[in-house]
Formats: C-alpha cells, structure tokens, sequence
C-alpha cells in the first residue's frame, strides 16, 4: 500500500503530461486564427507519420471530386431540361392546330385577369370585400387586422400574411 502512495506522489507530471494535449504544447495556432501555411505544415506533419495517411487523404479528396462531378452533371442535365421547356413554350404557338397549348394560354390568361382584377371588386361582393365588410361592422368602422396563412404544395413552408385594414 505504500508503494502505491509512493508512485501516486511521483507520478503528478506524468498525469499533467496526459491532461494536456500533445498538439497543444507543439503548435502555436491553437490558440490563434489558423493560416493556410499552418494547416499545409499540419497535413505535412500527418501525412509524414504514417505513409497509409497519405492514401487516405488522395481517395477522400478523389471521392469529393467524384461527388462534385455527379452533381455538376445533374445541374447541367436540369439546364438543359429547362432550356428544352423554354423552346417548348416559346413554340407554342406553332402548335395552335390541336389546340393544346392555345387552350392552355388562354386559360392562363383568363386567370391573370381574375388574379389581376381581385382588387378592383371589392365594392361589388366579392368574397374578399363582404370580409372586409364584415369585419368592420364588427369593429365599429375601426380599423383591423387581416391574417391570412399560406403552404406551399408540400406543406413545409408556412407563410402568414397579416394586414391592417381601415374603412376610407
């Protein structure tokens, strides 16, 4: 038992030794914005430990390569996807023989005009103006506010929307 006293008492450096990092007490950037040159000089270091090291880094850097490659090539197919649209629409209106796409244009813009036209009818009964109508006979002719929620298709996007409405 006094033995292991002894080897408690002597051995307080080494237990300093294991509480402070190797790389701590070797590299002044760790307390320091690191540099370029420093971590060049700590891939250096690493690299030169171990030759498998080496090995390593080279597949980790080829297989990023790869993964940017692929990416690259998706972005490029979806351009030429979108290019191949836009002709397509831009076309159109050579295909006004069957119709197809005249009818679609047509609706297209039967809709922006009643998108467009929304805010004009609102005296006249719309939905949007019997709201507001109601809305202030319930305040009294007082202003109010109007919240109104939006998704998108897939439901992970929520957008409120709230206005302050006052009778003229």
């Amino acid at each position: 038992m006094v033995a292991s006293v002894l080897t408690l008492i002597t051995l307080p450096p080494l237990f300093s030794a294991i509480a402070t990092p190797a790389v701590a007490g070797e590299q002044e950037w760790s307390s320091s914005d690191m540099s370029d040159g420093n971590l060049r000089d700590l891939l250096r270091d690493w690299v030169g430990d171990n030759p498998d090291r080496r090995d390593l880094l080279m597949d980790l850097l080829q297989n990023r390569r790869d993964r940017r490659a692929e990416v690259m090539d998706r972005m490029h197919d979806r351009m030429d996807r979108r290019d191949r649209l836009r002709d397509r629409i831009a076309n159109r209106g050579d295909d006004d023989e069957d119709g197809s796409w005249r009818d679609r244009g047509d609706r297209r813009d039967r809709l922006r005009e009643r998108i467009s036209s929304r805010g004009d009818d609102e005296e006249d009964g719309s939905r949007r103006g019997r709201l507001r109508e109601r809305l202030a006979e319930r305040r009294g002719g007082d202003c109010y506010f109007l919240t109104r929620s939006l998704r998108d298709e897939d439901r992970t996007l929520l957008v409120i929307v709230r206005r302050r409405v006052c009778p003229d």
